[in-house]
């Protein structure tokens, strides 16, 4: 965390943040040829008390240019205010 603004806090206690603006990330079509299974990628996020969204972190192996779509997408996205920064997980399906 930048000097003087504490870490981000797990809140697995309270609700999750109500999502305000979302951003479909443009993923690569071989995505979707890969099977015929769903494919689910799972995001760690750091909220900002604004609502904005510090980092997006894509977990697994899907590929850089993946994770850089849903990154850079996941950044546009603005969620209520919150308390403090927190850490969110989303799944995209």
């Amino acid at each position: 965390a930048p000097l003087g603004e504490a870490p981000p806090r797990v809140m697995d206690e309270v609700p999750p943040p109500k999502l305000l603006q979302m951003v479909e990330p443009d993923l690569p079509s071989r995505l979707f040829r890969r099977s015929e299974r769903r494919v689910e990628i799972v995001v760690d996020l750091v909220i900002n008390r604004d609502g904005s969204v510090r980092s997006a972190a894509v977990r697994g192996d899907l590929g850089s240019d993946v994770a850089d779509a849903v990154s850079d997408a996941m950044r546009g996205w603005r969620y209520e205010p919150q308390p403090g920064a927190r850490l969110h997980i989303v799944r995209l399906v």
